[in-house]
Parts: structure tokens; sequence; C-alpha cells
């Protein structure tokens, strides 16, 4: 399969942008997204490594999505921008669990990533937030990297990578940044660590399916029973 190029990257996230009614540079939100694209998305804990899995019904018509939320809020919105591209651009979609990347990654799982990196992190939005002196000198400061992760609530490593890809640092910049102790310096910075943390493990549905099943309730379709079985179903985040 041909790899995709950074450009074709950016170009995807853009035209997912658009198609969402989303500006070039705004954060965005994910939740919106899912609901607005009828994705019926389960956040519950998994396995310490696991970050969380996509696939759809076989005429493509049904998407869904299962995110571990005992990972970090910036983890948990990369993945679900990761599965986005599985789902709606990747040319053979398959059921796949995504697990934390050990350095080695296939070229879809790549390709994933960088589509995830350019839809959580607009260029043009990161370009507005850096300060134009910052710009012209070629020197990103601490205190803007840690603004705009709290902007695009990704994590610090993200937006690291990302402003490196941009080339709006260089490779011993990314290095130092990489270096620090994250929670302690957002903390320093008056932010919240929030998007860093560890995830609360909560259990959580994202999606209209409840909606509609409560329709079929109501128009006697479907017994109180049956309906009270769908809720348990999807509370244990299992089917």
């Amino acid at each position: 399969m041909k790899r995709l190029t950074v450009e074709a990257a950016e170009r995807l996230a853009i035209k997912f942008r658009a198609e969402a009614q989303l500006s070039r540079t705004e954060p965005i939100s994910l939740y919106g997204v899912l609901l607005n694209k009828g994705i019926l998305t389960v956040f519950k804990p998994m396995s310490a490594n696991a970050c969380g899995l996509s696939t759809m019904s076989r005429d493509k018509k049904n998407k869904y999505i299962l995110i571990n939320s005992s990972r970090s809020l910036g983890r948990q919105r990369f993945t679900i921008a990761h599965e986005l591209y599985h789902l709606y651009y990747d040319e053979n979609p398959e059921p796949h669990m995504c697990f934390e990347g050990n350095g080695t990654k296939s070229a879809k799982e790549a390709d994933a990533d960088m589509f995830a990196s350019a839809l959580l992190m607009p260029s043009d939005g990161l370009i507005a937030c850096i300060p134009n002196e910052e710009l012209r000198v070629g020197q990103i400061s601490l205190a803007t990297v840690m603004r705009l992760e709290q902007v695009y609530c990704v994590s610090h490593q993200a937006m690291c990578y990302r402003l490196k890809r941009l080339k709006l640092i260089s490779e011993a910049q990314l290095q130092g940044l990489l270096d620090i102790s994250v929670a302690r310096t957002a903390q320093s910075f008056g932010y919240s660590t929030r998007i860093y943390d560890d995830g609360d493990g909560r259990k959580e549905v994202v999606g209209d399916f409840i909606a509609k099943a409560k329709v079929l309730l109501d128009a006697e379709k479907i017994s109180e029973g049956h309906y009270q079985e769908l809720n348990n179903l999807i509370a244990d985040g299992e089917g």
C-alpha cells in the first residue's frame, strides 16, 4: 500500500475538518464529531498498554470505536483521531486493537498517526498561536509549547513531535522539550494536568444507540426487557 505523505495527511485533515464544518485553525471537539457522524464510541478501562480499536459494519454504514479510558485525556483524544483515519481513509480497514508503540509501527499505523496529528494540531492554528517574535527567531519557548498543548488538548509528546514535523523546532529543541517533567512544568505555568494524568477509567457511551432504542420502545417495537438489555450491553462495553 502506498504510504501517506506529510502533504497528503495535511490535505486529508483539512478535508475532514471542512466536512465537519470546522475551520482550519480551531481546536476540534471530538465528542461533537463522533455524535455528528453517528460513530458509536465506548469508553471503558482496558489493559495498560491498549489504546483502543475501531471497526465498522460490512456495508460501512455503522462505525464503532472503543477507547481505553484509563489512558490520559491527551492519549484518548489522539487515539480517537487515529481511529477516524482507519474508519474514513484506510484503503483496507480491518478491525484492530491499537497498542502503545515500542518504536516500530506498520506503515498503516504511522499514516493514521500522521493524520491524527494534523487533525488535532492544525498547522495554521499552531502558527497563529505562536508569538511573531518566536517565529521570527525560530525559537519556540517552553511557555508557548505548554500553552499550545492546553489550547489543542494534546499530550506534550504529541505537540513536540508535531512542531518538529512542521520544522518549527529543531531536533535539539525537541530533545530538550522531551526531557522535562511535564506535569510539574504545566503546574508551574498555572495549567491543569488533566491532559497528562492517567484517565479515571470511566465507562461512557457517545452515540445515539440508546436514543434509537428508546424510539423503538416508545413505538412498542421492542419490549422493556429488550430495551434494558441493550442499555446493560452498552454500559458493560460489550458486543
